[in-house]
């Protein structure tokens, strides 16, 4: 189940052709379960324009997060660019993201990045 708060409809069709189900916050869901399939989408909800939004990671930022949380070692901005193969500019931005909210210890101790 992919989680986001907003997934584009080309990123859409992958996840349901991967078979993989998703939700987002402009109430739409897909899940797709063996003998079951449940698509919702709704338009009727007034969006907040982008820039009312609060910033957040985006699909490229969730990548990174993946990264993260899938190797338990120090993590450098320049390292995490190239291991998720992102920008060294969303890299940092996600690091950042994570510390701020205090999410960037380890159980073991130390920091992420």
């Amino acid at each position: 189940m992919v989680i986001a708060s907003s997934i584009p409809s080309r990123e859409r069709g992958l996840l349901e052709r991967a078979g993989l189900s998703w939700c987002d916050e402009r109430d739409a869901v897909h899940v797709s379960w063996p003998g079951v399939l449940v698509h919702v989408e709704c338009d009727k909800r007034e969006r907040t324009p982008a820039a009312e939004r609060p910033a957040g990671l985006g699909a490229v930022g969730i990548r990174a997060v993946q990264v993260l949380l899938g190797e338990p070692h120090d993590w450098t901005t320049t390292r995490l660019s190239a291991e998720a193969r992102i920008s060294i500019g969303q890299a940092h931005k996600a690091l950042n993201l994570l510390e701020e909210h205090r999410l960037d210890e380890k159980p073991y101790g130390g920091t992420i990045g």
